[in-house]
């Protein structure tokens, strides 16, 4: 199976975005170009303005090298209207016949034990505060906030409203 997740985040300042899924750790800065018609929130990318998005492709691996790239290709598109920020990606799988790895259906679900996609906000430009929102197969979502870099990691003790399809 392919995983297409789908994620709206409403009423957001955007100033800058950095975008990572579950197998990276290399940042990729998109041009993001306001949605000419209105997306629906259905894991399905019909809408013109994801055709027109620019693609985040090529991340590299988070483990066990982070130089090496992924083995497996994760697409990323990002839009937004004048209420939301829109995050769509598609995870291609190479072993479909082998089952998810779901930790929990819990919302803040541990993001390292579990297959989810996610993304990381950096809205300060400073590469040491921001959020993070994460969804897995299942619809399972994870929100949290980063500080001091991410050195404590990602605490979920925030939390906010958002909208997630998968």
């Amino acid at each position: 199976m392919t995983f297409y997740p789908n994620i709206v985040l409403k009423n957001l300042v955007l100033t800058s975005i950095v975008l990572i899924s579950s197998i990276s750790s290399v940042a990729q800065n998109l041009n993001i170009y306001k949605a000419t018609e209105g997306i629906i929130l259905d894991g399905d990318l019909t809408e013109a303005s994801w055709s027109r998005a620019q693609k985040a492709t090529n991340f590299h691996q988070q483990f066990p090298y982070d130089t090496a790239f992924a083995q497996t290709r994760t697409d990323v598109y990002v839009t937004y209207d004048d209420v939301a920020l829109y995050v769509a990606a598609i995870c291609y799988d190479q072993n479909p016949e082998k089952s998810y790895i779901i930790q929990s259906l819990k919302r803040d679900f541990s993001y390292p034990v579990s297959d989810a996609f996610a993304i990381y906000i950096d809205p300060f430009e400073d590469q040491t505060n921001g959020f993070s929102f994460a969804v897995n197969p299942m619809g399972a979502q994870r929100e949290g906030s980063l500080a001091n870099g991410g050195t404590q990691g990602v605490t979920t003790a925030w939390d906010t409203k958002w909208f997630s399809k998968v």
